[in-house]
């Protein structure tokens, strides 16, 4: 029995440790020299030198790396494989499994030189305490060879690490725009692992999405489908293939919004878009401004008085009237307005005052050079021969009232008996007039002088027989 427990806990330990390990075997064998070529490897007084060559997966001929370079290769072995060796810290596996990646058979990188090249360069990460380099033969002096392809390797290793401008944020986007661009022109190494969005030179295409919240996942393009793989044999050198590195991806969240900003104007004495006396509120030219003031567009308002500018970008920007609706008193001040995540649905009022002019009357009733106030004296005011107001003077015959911008016609409607009633006046209300101020007089009504007009009669009709009889009377004398 105890030995039963023994054993179980032999085969535990095991299988841990070689928990990443698949159970197939693979086969590798030396295969075809590079002609020219030749590197050497220095470390704690052992050196091997040799010419380069491949070495190749059986089952398919694939190239692999030996990264065991001080130790013996035994053709023969059989390989247990794995994507993260035990005997590698992380970091330094990573940079291998690039360096295998961007190497040989990378795009333009299919020249045998490449894998020679590629296969020094995991040497000098893997083991930093030994020394390689190319020699000019066999067992030859140290050259430097491939200086310019090992550089190109290494930008392409270190420039793996750069993902697209955006990546792992949040963008909010106006839905007007539809591209999200990459400034670190990167964008064409991923792709999106949904339909609705695509890639197009260094930018994302956004035209088959709607208003809304969204999230996306962008993997790397690798040229291989197969990951990068260790082999491991105890009798044998380690070897390892090329491939796609596990987990390379980014996300992207996006919040696409629509703004809408709606102006109405409306009349500051009603609260509505109705227009005081003769003014046109709808007449209004408006002007909006960014942040810092800089002109943006000019706004003309619909016959309802308003107008709407749709999906603006989040922001502060600034109304201002350009001019104002006939009537009405222009407002030079810069309204503040401020679109968010929050709030890019907004509804502004932006109010007129009706220009208006105060009518003063004073009335007086009497005869010339000897007039008295008026009290109870009302007039009718008219607009349009409808009648709008009625102001009626105070015992000082004083009388006022503030008619809005327009045209009317004052009636007097009353008069003390005896007395004449003044003539209807117009009054014009607009931007250039004052306070308007009317002395207005009622005089007596003149009364007939009756009995003189009697005297005057009895004249007429003495004389007018006087000349009768006289004319009779010249007629009898001269028959005789």
């Amino acid at each position: 029995m105890k030995k039963n427990i023994i054993f179980l806990m032999t085969l535990i330990t095991i299988l841990i440790v070689h928990s990443n390990v698949k159970a197939a075997s693979t086969n590798f064998y030396e295969a075809e020299k590079i002609d020219n070529i030749y590197t050497k490897s220095v470390k704690n007084g052992t050196t091997h030198f040799q010419k380069s060559r491949f070495f190749r997966r059986k089952s398919d001929n694939k190239a692999a790396y030996c990264i065991e370079p001080f130790n013996f290769f035994d053709e023969s072995a059989s390989y247990e494989t794995s994507i993260n060796p035990n005997n590698i810290d992380q970091n330094t596996w990573e940079r291998m499994s690039l360096i295998a990646y961007y190497g040989y058979n990378y795009q333009g990188h299919t020249d045998n030189k490449w894998y020679a090249i590629t296969q020094l360069m995991l040497w000098q990460t893997v083991d930093k305490d030994a020394d390689f380099y190319f020699t000019d033969y066999l067992n030859g002096n140290k050259i430097e060879k491939f200086t310019n392809e090992i550089a190109e390797i290494n930008d392409l290793v270190n420039n793996h690490y750069i993902k697209p401008s955006f990546a792992n944020k949040t963008i909010n986007i106006n839905i007007k725009n539809n591209k999200i661009i990459d400034t670190n022109n990167v964008l064409q190494n991923f792709y999106p692992t949904t339909s609705n969005i695509s890639i197009v030179d260094n930018y994302i295409n956004l035209d088959k999405l709607t208003e809304g919240n969204y999230s996306f996942t962008f993997k790397r393009k690798y040229q291989n489908n197969e990951p990068v793989l260790f082999y491991y044999n105890q009798t044998s050198q380690n070897l390892m293939t090329g491939g796609y590195l596990p987990n390379d991806e980014f996300s992207l969240n996006i919040n696409i919004y629509k703004t809408k900003l709606k102006i109405t104007k409306i009349d500051s004495d009603t609260k509505t878009t109705t227009s005081f006396g003769d003014g046109k509120l709808n007449e209004t030219i408006l002007e909006l401004y960014d942040e810092k003031k800089n002109f943006l567009q000019e706004i003309k308002l619909n016959k309802d008085c308003t107008a709407t500018i749709d999906n603006l970008d989040l922001g502060i920007y600034y109304l201002k009237e350009k001019q104002a609706g006939t009537g009405y008193i222009q407002d030079d001040s810069f309204h503040k307005i401020e679109l968010t995540l929050d709030n890019t649905k907004i509804n502004y009022e932006f109010e007129n005052k009706i220009i208006e002019k105060e009518i003063f009357i004073h009335k007086e009733y009497g005869e010339e050079n000897n007039t008295l106030p008026e009290g109870n004296i009302t007039f009718e005011i008219y607009k349009a021969n409808k009648l709008v107001y009625t102001i009626t003077t105070d015992n000082l015959g004083n009388a006022k009232i503030k008619l809005p911008y327009g045209k009317y016609l004052i009636k007097q409607k009353n008069s003390k008996t005896g007395y004449k009633y003044v003539e209807d006046f117009e009054v014009i209300v607009n931007n250039e007039t004052t306070d308007l101020f009317y002395n207005l007089y009622d005089y007596k009504i003149p009364i007939p002088n009756t009995r003189d007009d009697i005297n005057k009669t009895w004249y007429i009709i003495v004389a007018s027989c006087l000349l009768i009889m006289g004319i009779y009377e010249s007629k009898k004398y001269n028959s005789k």
